[in-house]
């Protein structure tokens, strides 16, 4: 199997897994939504995403490392009970800074329990990274799509139910953490029963190495993390849980949305890793080329057609009440499309060793953040805190782009640029004319004609599809 087809064997595996779940959610979400209230729905929200927050301090920029040193380990068993006793260590001082933070800043009694409760989320679903970070290792994709889909579905499925007996945000916050806790348990027997077994083992030697080689890493992580939270952590000091639960919904799609690009970044990591150990840069180039290449095709129209029908999504999504939140999806969704072309100029640094350019653009952007969301919160209030949180991404990916196009040459081609300029033209002029008709149906038909036109402009030959057979048959 070529480079291509097997980074594209292990996407699909990283994607399909949260597409299924996140369509079914997208639904689950909208239950949500409706049976707590915007200030319920609000506070769950937001204590998911300030638990995320010191996701870098659970991680240490550890996760990273474990996928690239297990991929060439001569002896992966004992190094996965000294990375795994690691990790565990780095998580609970995790749970400890994240208790000490919601002690300090005094929120109230009902959003300090849900923090409480987030935390043991947290707890799982960094613990379940770990064992997934084993398989990816090893490019077995598929059992890190299998065990995140059994725990997804249990918590979409118990989410449902206990709503629906009436036990409100704590019951659903419980739904979350019985789901990722059997995620957790099921990915370490998968691990023990397929791969290798392990024993928790302490070795101050190997975390002193570690930690110091994790650090950059560390440093990216957090920055970036902050970055990302900061317009919902600077928003809630400054309007309430009912406006934090329109401000959010919105950007719940926008995360939910990004599961793509994650995955084929993820399975561009150790795939370009492999090449660049073996100094073969012209097949980086092409690799990288026809990935981004694609991704932007794809992507952009996506972007459009949901920021031209942002209202109706959010309507049909959470119901009327949530109405307001269309405009935060217009302006947010365009960071999507920078973040489908960041995560893999991320993993493509990454894996040439371009740690020291990550950082530079890391500290950069995340100074202008700061900057940004201190401004624009406070004089715009939401739409302020979305304009931060794109403009953020604009600069970071102004960073990486300028980064990676020092390191390797002709990523970019102008002249598929330029054509794929003028058909999403196309599709807006489309989308304009037709405005007054049923969105769903315009989008379908607005879809097709690009489809067509990406064929009839060669950019993706409707051939080429007919290639996924070969990667079916043998995965």
């Amino acid at each position: 199997m070529t480079h291509k087809l097997k980074i594209f064997k292990n996407s699909v595996f990283l994607s399909i897994q949260p597409i299924f779940m996140n369509v079914i959610s997208l639904f689950v979400v909208g239950y949500i939504a409706r049976k707590l209230g915007k200030s319920d729905f609000g506070i769950f929200n937001f204590v998911i995403t300030f638990t995320m927050l010191f996701y870098p301090v659970a991680m240490m920029g550890l996760n990273r490392i474990t996928v690239r040193d297990m991929a060439g380990s001569k002896n992966v068993k004992l190094y996965a009970s000294y990375m795994m006793t690691l990790r565990l260590i780095t998580t609970l001082i995790a749970i400890f800074i994240i208790i000490l933070f919601t002690r300090i800043l005094a929120y109230s009694n009902r959003v300090t329990t849900a923090m409480y409760l987030a935390c043991f989320i947290f707890t799982f679903q960094t613990l379940l990274e770990m064992v997934t970070d084993a398989f990816n290792a090893g490019e077995k994709m598929e059992f890190t799509a299998f065990t995140k889909m059994v725990a997804g579905l249990i918590l979409t499925v118990l989410s449902v139910i206990v709503l629906y007996l009436g036990f409100g945000l704590y019951g659903l916050l419980g739904s979350y953490i019985f789901g990722q806790m059997i995620g957790f348990i099921l990915g370490s027997m998968l691990l023990v029963s397929f791969f290798f077994s392990f024993r928790f083992k302490l070795n101050g030697t190997f975390i002193k190495k570690k930690l110091k080689e994790g650090f950059p890493f560390f440093l990216m992580t957090i920055m970036w993390y902050a970055m990302a939270r900061l317009d919902t952590i600077f928003l809630s000091k400054k309007v309430s849980m009912a406006e934090m639960g329109l401000y959010t919904s919105a950007l719940l799609l926008i995360t939910k949305s990004s599961i793509i690009p994650q995955g084929v970044a993820n399975s561009l990591l150790p795939a370009i890793s492999a090449l660049y150990s073996k100094n073969k840069m012209y097949e980086i180039n092409d690799v990288v080329h026809d990935f981004l290449s694609k991704i932007i095709l794809f992507a952009l129209p996506m972007v459009i057609i949901i920021s031209f029908f942002s209202y109706e999504i959010i309507d049909i999504v959470f119901g009327n009440k949530y109405h307001e939140g269309g405009l935060i999806l217009r302006i947010g969704i365009w960071a999507f499309f920078l973040r489908c072309i960041m995560f893999v100029e991320f993993s493509i640094l990454t894996a040439i060793r371009e740690q020291n350019r990550l950082i530079k653009s890391y500290m950069l952007s995340f100074v202008f953040s700061v900057i940004a969301n201190i401004f624009l919160v406070y004089h715009f209030g939401s739409i302020g805190a979305v304009s931060a949180f794109v403009l953020t991404h604009a600069f970071l990916f102004i960073m990486f782009t300028f980064s990676t196009l020092k390191t390797l040459e002709n990523i970019f081609c102008l002249n598929e640029i330029l054509k794929i300029a003028l058909l999403n033209i196309i599709l807006v002029v489309m989308l304009v004319f037709f405005d007054s008709y049923n969105f769903i149906l315009i989008s379908f038909l607005a879809s097709i004609m690009y489809m067509l036109g990406s064929h009839f402009l060669k950019l993706f030959p409707i051939g080429n599809l007919l290639k996924m057979k070969e990667v079916f048959k043998v995965a």
